[in-house]
């Protein structure tokens, strides 16, 4: 039995009233804390949570780029802006320049004074610390390549260097055979054309400390200006131009116009020698995903050609030598042999042109792609 208020407008009473029979008993009120399940394993790790897409996530200050994007397009990240590859360009230029007058003015008042430094033009009058300081002072765009890239577009600097985000070793390591074949076969081109027009290269006029010392200063320092140019044109301005268009191949041609002209090409033959090989390193740029190929191919030639002057004495950098209708032929043929090279080996050993998905472990973590 159960008492039950009745309220009327008349009185208000209690009663005793049986229940009802179709009720039963009432139901347990909700337990506000369920204990946990005694079964489950108390040092399992806990469920992983979703992660978002790729071109979402980001790790601190950087942002990584969408899985499937070619080369020409890794600067268009999540935190694109419209205005970030302008101004990256200018603080490019004007690292560079301070950098390079800061080298300039150090090696200046530290060098020996056998370097003969110009008081007023800071240059020396050494011609191979001459050698010397022209290419450090265009090694150095490199740090102010990459610092825009960190702190302007505010993404990994690796991703300069190819779509793994990192300079691939192994694959750079097989792109100097074919470089050399390709440069030793132009050779052999233009000197079936011109018959001893190369004599005055190969024609020993120094000593071997002069050549010992020249040749020292090539090997250690040419890697690092043949990868700061390629790091300039074919990576910094294809990727600018890919931040805002779909096709590379304005990239393409635009990093080619920049390289030819940082030659100081004297006539229309060089113009066009440097320009289809600005084109032609541009293209497998993107076709392989990565810097490799053109820096191997910038690498070996600057050995090879400037090893090869240094044995007829004194290197200047600054006079480029004109090229002629012969020299451009012989050279758009050790081009096309490289490409061919190139690209039947990229085929063969797989090489990624663009951003891999991340696979995904049985738990849901991410794995080695």
């Amino acid at each position: 039995m159960r008492r039950v208020t009745v309220r009327t407008c008349q009185e208000e009473g209690t009663v005793t009233t049986p229940p009802p029979d179709n009720l039963g008993s009432p139901a347990p009120p909700p337990n506000p804390w369920t204990p946990p399940d005694s079964s489950a394993d108390p040092w399992a790790a806990p469920p992983a949570p979703p992660t978002p897409p790729r071109d979402q996530r980001r790790a601190g200050w950087f942002a990584s780029p969408p899985p499937g994007a070619s080369y020409a397009q890794l600067a268009r990240t999540s935190r694109h802006r419209w205005w970030r590859p302008i101004v990256g360009t200018l603080v490019v230029v004007v690292a560079w320049l301070l950098g390079a007058g800061l080298l300039m003015v150090v090696l200046a008042r530290t060098a020996s004074p056998e370097a003969g430094f110009d008081p007023d033009t800071l240059w020396p009058k050494n011609p191979t610390w001459a050698l010397a300081l022209s290419l450090a002072t265009i090694a150095v765009a490199l740090p102010a390549i990459w610092l825009a890239a960190i702190w302007v577009q505010r993404r990994r600097p690796g991703t300069l260097s190819s779509v793994a985000g990192r300079l691939r070793w192994r694959w750079l390591a097989h792109c100097l055979g074919p470089a050399l074949v390709a440069l030793l076969i132009a050779f052999t081109v233009y000197l079936a054309l011109v018959p001893g027009e190369m004599r005055g290269v190969l024609t020993w006029n120094t000593t071997w400390t002069a050549f010992l010392t020249t040749a020292a200063v090539i090997v250690l320092l040419v890697p690092f200006q043949a990868a700061a140019e390629e790091y300039l044109t074919r990576g910094w301005l294809v990727q600018a131009a890919g931040a805002y268009l779909r096709t590379p191949w304005v990239g393409i041609l635009l990093s080619a116009v920049v390289f030819a002209a940082l030659h100081l090409p004297p006539n229309g033959w060089t113009w066009l020698a440097h320009g289809s090989l600005g084109v032609l390193l541009a293209w497998l740029t993107v076709r392989t995903g990565g810097l490799e190929a053109a820096i191997a191919y910038h690498t070996v030639n600057n050995l090879v050609v400037l090893l090869l002057e240094a044995t007829a004495g004194p290197i200047d950098l600054s006079t480029v030598r004109a090229a002629d209708w012969r020299s451009v032929v012989a050279e758009l043929v050790g081009y096309a042999v490289f490409a061919w090279l190139v690209v039947r080996s990229a085929r063969r050993h797989r090489v990624a042109s663009v951003v891999a998905a991340e696979e995904r472990s049985p738990r849901g973590h991410p794995a080695a792609a």
